[in-house]
C-alpha cells in the first residue's frame, strides 16, 4: 500500500493539472468572446452614432434654411379633408440670397466642425424665385427679385390644384387702402373662396363664400393713399394654372410690408404628404451618406 500512494498522487496532480488547464481555456475563451462582443457591440453604437449625427445635422441644416427663408407651414391631414396654410411676407424680412453666404459656410467651417463633407445645392432657390414643393405635384412660389413681388400656389404642368375651397387673407402694415375692386361671385361654381383684407389703418373688406368658377381669372386690385402702385390677389386660371392663386405687391415703396395667408382645402388621400424645399442636401463621412431634398414635413 506504501507503494502505491506516489501513483496515486501523481494520478490526483494529472488530473488538478488537466482541470486547470480546462478551466483556464474555458476562461481564456470567454474572455475572447466577450472582448469580442463589446467590440462588435461598441462598432455597433459607433455606426447607429454617425446615422443619427447625419440625422440630427440635416435637422440643424434644415431649420436654419427655413428661418432664412420664412415661409410659414401649418398642414393638416384629416380624414377627409386636407388643410394647406401658408404665410409669408412680401418682401420678406430676410434677404433669401443669404443663402448663396450660408452655402459656404456650411460647406467650409460647418463641415470641418462636423469632420464630415457636407454639400448643399440651392440652384433653384437663389435664381430669384425660392420653390416649395409637395409629393402630389403641388408648388408654393415666391418671386423675390425687384421686379417680381409675389407669391404663387399652383400644381405644376397647368394642372387643377384640386383645392375644394380657399381662405385668403392679406394685412397690410404702413399704407391705408383707397379703393378695392368690387367681388365678383358666380352662381353654382366648383371652388368656394373667402378673401379678407385689412391694415394698420383700421379700414378692412372682406369677402366670404363666394363661389368661383377655377378655370376663369379672378383678380382684385387694392391701392393705396399717396402712395404708387397696389396689391393684387388672383384666383382661378393663373399663368396657366387651373385653381391657383397668386397675390403680387406692387406697392412703390419697400417699407411698406405686406402679410399673406393662403389656405387652400383639398380632399385628403391615402398617399403620405411630404413638402421640401426645391434644394439638395448631400451628406458624408466615412461609411454614412444621406443624401435628400430640404424636407420640412410629412402628414
Amino acid at each position: 500500500m506504501v507503494q502505491g500512494e506516489p501513483r496515486m498522487k501523481d494520478k490526483k496532480g494529472l488530473v488538478i493539472s488537466l482541470s486547470t488547464m480546462l478551466i483556464f481555456i474555458v476562461v481564456v475563451w470567454f474572455a475572447a468572446f466577450y472582448s469580442g462582443k463589446v467590440e462588435r457591440q461598441e462598432q455597433s453604437i459607433l455606426e447607429s452614432f454617425a446615422i443619427e449625427k447625419a440625422g440630427f445635422v440635416a435637422d440643424d441644416i434644415i431649420w436654419d434654411v427655413n428661418q432664412m427663408l420664412g415661409t410659414g407651414q401649418d398642414i393638416n391631414k384629416g380624414p377627409n379633408n386636407t388643410t394647406i396654410r401658408l404665410n409669408d411676407k412680401i418682401p420678406a424680412d430676410t434677404n433669401k440670397m443669404q443663402l448663396i453666404d450660408y452655402n459656404a459656410f456650411v460647406d467650409g467651417n460647418y463641415a470641418r466642425m462636423q469632420n464630415a463633407s457636407i454639400k448643399l445645392n440651392f440652384e433653384k432657390l437663389v435664381d430669384g424665385k425660392t420653390e416649395m414643393i409637395f409629393n402630389n405635384g403641388l408648388q408654393y412660389e415666391y418671386a423675390y427679385n425687384k421686379d417680381q413681388n409675389f407669391v404663387l400656389f399652383r400644381k405644376g404642368n397647368g394642372s387643377n390644384t384640386g383645392a375644394e375651397s380657399y381662405d385668403i387673407n392679406l394685412f397690410v402694415r404702413g399704407a391705408r387702402l383707397d379703393t378695392a375692386t368690387a367681388w365678383n361671385c358666380d352662381a353654382n361654381q366648383d371652388v368656394n373662396v373667402s378673401l379678407r383684407y385689412s391694415d394698420s389703418y383700421g379700414e378692412s373688406t372682406q369677402t366670404l363664400g363666394c363661389e368661383q368658377n377655377p378655370s376663369l381669372i379672378y383678380t382684385y386690385t387694392f391701392t393705396f393713399q399717396e402712395i404708387e402702385g397696389s396689391l393684387t390677389a388672383t384666383f382661378g386660371s393663373v399663368d396657366g394654372n387651373i385653381n391657383a392663386v397668386k397675390i403680387r405687391n406692387r406697392i412703390q415703396n419697400p417699407n411698406i410690408e405686406v402679410f399673406t395667408s393662403i389656405q387652400a382645402q383639398l380632399p385628403s388621400t391615402s398617399e403620405e404628404l411630404e413638402w421640401f424645399y426645391n434644394a439638395d442636401l448631400n451628406y458624408a463621412q466615412e461609411d454614412v451618406n444621406l443624401n435628400r431634398k430640404i424636407l420640412l414635413g410629412k402628414a
